[in-house]
């Protein structure tokens, strides 16, 4: 083995290399190597309440530097706030994220974010009601809004535009089944 400079001691420590699901399979991959080590930290505060026996909400604010789980050298300053409240049986959830992850995890698995995320999602339970996010029969609508950059999937830059954001928007209704 031959280096082209410096020494085994000039090395940057990395973290532990991690394994990712690829598309079509069941099977675990490992990464060829981890993330260049780095300090990571984030700060987050949480709130939950319940004013009256009919309304309870959940609150939370965060940011912080992370970096993805597969193997990258970009370090994210991701920032954002979640919110649910429920009145009787209708519920509302919405959150506003800058420069975080997408909802699943091979967006941060391989350091894929969003500069804006936006979600706004209302929603009608059937039955008694229960605390948020307890599995029960629910009918709902839900928004998403998203910009994209060079380091979101779905990116397509425009020549006459460049370095312009992107965007892309998703609405969904569902039913959801609980027995």
């Amino acid at each position: 083995m031959t280096m082209s400079s410096g020494s085994m001691s000039d090395a940057r420590p990395s973290t532990d290399a991690s394994t990712f699901i690829p598309s079509g399979t069941l099977q675990r991959v490992p990464f060829a190597f981890g993330s260049e080590a780095a300090n990571v930290w984030e700060l987050s505060l949480r709130l939950v309440g319940s004013p009256h026996p009919d309304i309870r909400y959940a609150g939370k604010i965060y940011g912080g530097q992370q970096q993805a789980v597969g193997p990258s050298t970009r370090i994210v300053n991701r920032y954002g706030l979640e919110g649910q409240a429920s009145w009787r049986s209708v519920l509302f959830q919405t959150f506003l994220k800058f420069n975080d992850w997408g909802a699943y995890d091979y967006y941060k698995d391989f350091n894929l974010t969003y500069p804006m995320q936006v979600m706004g999602d209302i929603s009608y339970s059937f039955g008694i009601p229960m605390w948020i996010a307890a599995p029960q029969t629910r009918i709902g609508v839900r928004g998403t809004y998203r910009t994209l950059n060079a380091y979101s999937n779905r990116y397509q830059p425009n020549p006459a535009e460049p370095g312009a954001l992107g965007n892309e928007w998703e609405i969904r209704t569902y039913l959801n089944v609980s027995l």
